[in-house]
């Protein structure tokens, strides 16, 4: 019966009871969250899936093959994982592949080779090998304490010497102090002795004699009073500075220069108006004197500009020929001989193979090509470092893992480094050989502070930047030493026969491009594609979004059909092509204008009208306010009309003489009496009631 394994645990197959204990198990270990395992079957099995199931028991077969030398997955929560199982069973999670004291990592190449030996013979093998990189690395580190002692010996030598050589140089010092005094003690003596015979010649008049002018010296020295130490600090910062300013003019007018390591000397030629440095190598150091002044002449101008020239090649490349065989890599090294730290930086272009610099990432696919590397190393003195060129399958093979904790900005598979171009797709090589060129260029006194981290990490290709050294010429790319070396290779194959044939298709369509304007450029190592204008002259490409550069990429799909044109011919089909691109673009921008004029003359009208429409509602709303003002107005008259006749049909009110009624009588009636008005005229004296209305109201008879 196979095993199989579940969420971390294995159960037998065709024990349905022993599967759903270890299933209780997972969902136990998932801390208590709900989980539902479902199987997948298959319906039909058809040819390509009976193939699928043959590839799989050949993988399960490696997997057992590799599961007994202790490379076994596990699954945690569902999750495959690559765990080791140590020679005591435990199982345990790989370390880095950077750290050295791991030997889980050594396996053997074909584990086919194991399936002859049972589970003893392979832990007796791994516990050898075991011991077999316990001894290395002891020996190792038993090397290297030996080679820390042996600097540390040289070290104490080259001390103890520089010591000898301290003391030497004081006691020079003390006897010419000693002598230097002698001969000051012999000069007072003599002097006194003079006065001696003076005092006994008899005295002569007093006269006085003229005391001769002082001459200047043309090379005056600094001559200062040292600052006191009871005086303040101030006083004595202003001093120092003015011993500063001082010595600052005099060196001006002096050139000096000292004898270097490097062997070179720098002389000034003081009878021209600029300043130039020429590199002079010393054959023999002896001939010439450990310092060399040329003063100029002080009227003469002076410029400060170096060489334009970049200076010699110093670090050392091996091997001096890149030969690289058909089959593996070529290890090529690089050393730092100054004694001061430098910058290199590494451009590689080829059509058969990639390069990698061990121990750091490779910046890949730069410019327009897509099989171009660059890389950058920081080298103190007497560093080196690798370059492994080769790779003919445009794969890395020694590619790190991507193991747990990886930082994700130092990881290729993270980043997106990897490299899969395969030499027929690299279609904007741009050199004549498919062999390729490795260029080295470095830069001296790197100052890492100050230097802008553009020209310190991309390379020289991006020009000079403000940010950078105070300095300009120290980051101009021309002005450092640069070296290229050709590409060679060993023996050619059949596979490399094919290369080269795809590399002459390559370059014959690279040069139908080029009639048509598409031209690749070489700048500082870095291939660029630029667009040759109809005048010749190169240029970047325009801004696709611009209806003007259509024309520039404008280009037929198949080329070979203009092989048999000539390059007149060409261009006038090309200023066709743009007279036609530019009457199509003038033709849409008269329709476009047009359509904008028609737009504007539309929602010109609809706004007229849309006014009109609102004028006259708001004509209407002006017209309907004033009827109901006038209506309302109307209105109120005929209520104040009506009012005022009713005032003068009403009759004056009587003067009520009621008597007394008894008590039954008043209880009978109410206890108020309202009189409303009648039709009916009072009988008597009418034309006393006139009368006195006419009194009363003098207003009434008027209306």
């Amino acid at each position: 019966m196979d095993k199989k394994e579940c969420c971390g645990t294995e159960y037998l197959d065709g024990n349905p009871k022993e599967k759903e204990k270890h299933l209780a198990l997972a969902k136990s270990k998932l801390e208590g969250n709900p989980m539902k395992i479902m199987e997948l079957r298959l319906r039909d099995e058809t040819e390509e899936y009976q193939k699928y199931r043959e590839q799989f028991e050949e993988i399960r077969k490696e997997q057992a093959r590799r599961a007994r030398w202790g490379h076994v997955l596990v699954n945690e929560d569902c999750i495959t994982h690559e765990r080791f199982r140590d020679i005591d069973g435990t199982i345990r999670e790989f370390n880095g592949v950077r750290c050295r004291d791991d030997w889980a990592w050594e396996a053997p190449l074909d584990f086919k080779e194991l399936d002859l030996l049972s589970d003893d013979e392979i832990l007796k093998m791994r516990m050898g090998k075991k011991q077999n990189i316990a001894e290395m690395k002891k020996r190792e580190n038993e090397e290297v304490e030996e080679e820390a002692e042996r600097d540390f010996e040289k070290w104490k030598e080259e001390a103890r010497k520089k010591k000898e050589e301290e003391e030497r140089i004081k006691k020079e010092e003390e006897e010419k102090k000693k002598e230097q005094e002698a001969t000051a003690g012999t000069a007072k003596e003599k002097s006194k002795v003079k006065t001696v015979e003076k005092s006994k010649r008899p005295e002569d008049p007093p006269q006085k004699v003229p005391t001769p002018p002082k001459q200047k010296s043309t090379r005056s020295k600094v001559s200062v009073a040292p600052p006191k130490t009871d005086d303040p600090p101030i006083k004595r910062n202003q001093l120092r500075k003015k011993m500063r300013r001082r010595t600052r003019n005099l060196t001006r007018n002096r050139m000096r220069r000292k004898i270097r390591r490097r062997k070179i000397i720098y002389v000034v030629l003081s009878w021209t108006a600029t300043i130039k440095f020429i590199p002079v190598i010393v054959v023999n150091l002896f001939r010439f004197p450990t310092e060399i002044v040329m003063d100029s002449k002080p009227d003469e101008p002076k410029s400060t500009k170096a060489a334009e020239l970049p200076g010699p090649f110093l670090l050392e490349v091996t091997p001096e020929e890149l030969v690289i065989p058909p089959t593996g890599n070529l290890e090529v090294k690089i050393r730092n001989p100054t004694d001061s730290k430098c910058k290199v930086y590494v451009y590689f272009d080829s059509f058969f193979w990639l390069m990698k610099i061990n121990g750091k990432f490779v910046n890949i696919n730069r410019g327009s090509a897509n099989s171009m590397c660059f890389g950058s190393v920081l080298l103190w003195p007497e560093d080196r470092f690798t370059l492994s060129i080769g790779y003919h399958d445009a794969k890395y093979e020694d590619k790190e893992r991507c193991y747990e904790y990886c930082p994700p900005f130092n990881c290729d598979t993270h980043c997106q480094r990897t490299v899969d171009v395969h030499p027929s797709k690299r279609n904007n090589y741009s050199y004549e050989r498919p062999e390729g060129v490795l260029v080295i260029k470095y830069h001296l006194n790197v100052d890492t502070e100050n230097c802008s981290e553009e020209v310190f990490n991309l390379g020289f290709h991006v020009g000079k930047s403000d940010k950078c050294d105070p300095k300009p010429d120290k980051c101009d790319p021309n002005k450092h030493p640069m070296k290229k070396m050709d590409l060679y290779l060993k023996d050619e194959t059949e596979e490399y026969k094919k290369y080269r044939e795809q590399f002459e298709e390559i370059r014959k369509e690279q040069e139908r491009k080029a009639r048509w304007g598409h031209v690749l450029v070489n700048e500082d190592g870095v291939t660029k594609e630029k667009f040759r204008d109809l005048d010749g002259t190169i240029r970047e490409f325009g801004d696709r979004r611009e209806s003007l550069s259509d024309w520039e990429y404008d280009i037929p799909t198949d080329l070979k059909q203009f092989d048999a044109l000539s390059d007149e011919e060409i261009l006038k089909i090309r200023k066709e092509r743009k007279e036609k691109i530019e009457e199509k673009h003038r033709k849409e921008e008269e329709e476009a204008k047009k359509r904008a004029e028609e737009s504007i003359k539309k929602v010109k009208e609809k706004w007229k009208k849309q006014k009109e429409e609102i004028k006259k509602k708001e004509e209407e709303e002006e017209m309907k306010k004033k009827k109901e003002k006038e209506e309302a107005d109307a209105a109120a008259k005929e209520k104040s009309k009506v009012k005022t006749v009713e005032k003068s049909k009403r009759p004056e009110e009587p003067s009520q003489n009621v008597q007394k009624s008894t008590k039954s009588n008043v209880s009978a009636a109410p206890p108020k009496v309202d009189v409303t008005p009648t039709n009916k005229k009072p009988s008597g004296k009418p034309d006393a009631m006139k009368n006195k209305k006419k009194k009363a109201n003098p207003c009434c008879s008027v209306m």
